[in-house]
C-alpha cells in the first residue's frame, strides 16, 4: 500500500518472513516435539472434533511453524499445537511446516501472537501468555532490570546512592 510517497511495510516485511520461510515442507509428525514453553492447553472437545473433520476434508491449510532442536532429527513446535494434535487424530503422518531459525524470545512472541486470536482462551492462559510475551520482548531489547521506572524515580541508577 502506498500513501503519498511513503510505502507501508507489508506483513511479511514487518515479521521477517522471507521467501525461504514461505515454502512449507512436509515433516513427519513423529519428528515434531510440542514446545514445553507453550502456555496454551490443547483440549479434545467439540472444537477439536471440528478441526479434525476439517483437516480430513481439506488438509492443513496453514503450515505449522517449527524450529530445529539441538537433536538434528527433531523439531520444536512453535505454532500449530492444535493443528498437530488434530492431524494426529485425523491419521496424518506428515504435516506442512515452515522451519525457521529463531531465538527463544522470538519463538515465545510468535507462539503467543498466533494463539491470542483464538475464541476460547481462559483468562489465566491469556494472562500468562501476555506475561510471557512481555518477558520475551524485554529480553529481546536488552532490558535487564525489573524495577524500570521505579529505579529511575527512586535514584537506583544514581552514582550517589548510599
Amino acid at each position: 500500500m502506498v500513501v503519498g510517497n511513503d510505502k507501508l511495510a507489508s506483513f511479511d516485511d514487518l515479521f521477517g518472513i522471507t521467501p525461504d520461510t514461505k515454502s512449507a515442507q512436509m515433516i513427519s509428525v513423529d519428528k515434531i516435539v510440542p514446545s514445553s514453553r507453550n502456555p496454551f492447553k490443547v483440549e479434545e472437545n467439540s472444537e477439536m472434533d471440528q478441526l479434525v473433520a476439517s483437516i480430513r476434508e481439506n488438509g492443513i491449510l496453514m503450515p505449522l511453524i517449527l524450529r530445529a532442536t539441538d537433536d538434528s532429527d527433531t523439531y520444536d513446535l512453535i505454532a500449530g499445537h492444535r493443528r498437530l494434535f488434530a492431524a494426529k487424530l485425523a491419521g496424518l503422518t506428515e504435516v506442512p511446516a515452515d522451519i525457521r531459525e529463531m531465538t527463544d524470545e522470538e519463538a515465545d512472541i510468535i507462539m503467543v501472537d498466533t494463539n491470542l486470536n483464538r475464541e476460547h482462551i481462559s483468562f489465566s492462559e491469556k494472562a500468562f501468555a501476555y506475561k510471557m510475551k512481555y518477558e520475551a520482548i524485554k529480553k529481546k531489547v536488552g532490558r535487564k532490570t525489573k524495577c524500570g521506572a521505579n529505579c529511575r524515580r527512586n535514584g537506583c541508577f544514581s552514582t550517589n546512592n548510599q
